[in-house]
């Protein structure tokens, strides 16, 4: 079952997803809205335990719906919260 927590803050938006108990196979995707103009994300991220498989941050650009992995994690990352940024560019994409 995925369990996930969305709250406005006044500095932005926080989303929790918890992806603990996924049947061999399944994924969880969490797609943005369009932008037109560069972007970066901040995020934090907790990839601990044997069966961890991957995250990873995908652009997909919507003028010819091409799809790129620009950053990605494999595999247990150690027992702690660990802190991402990653920033986009292009002139009309999404980020999954």
């Amino acid at each position: 079952m995925t369990k996930y927590v969305s709250v406005f803050l006044p500095t932005g938006y926080y989303l929790y997803m918890e992806a603990s108990d996924l049947l061999n196979g399944r994924k969880i995707r969490l797609e943005s809205h369009e932008f037109y103009t560069p972007i970066c994300l901040h995020f934090h991220y907790h990839m601990y335990g044997k069966d961890i498989n991957e995250l990873r941050l995908e652009q997909r650009d919507l003028k010819d719906n091409s799809t790129k992995i620009v950053w990605s994690k494999t595999g247990d990352q150690d027992d702690y919260w660990h802190f991402g940024s990653q920033p986009f560019y292009g002139d009309h994409y999404t980020v999954s």
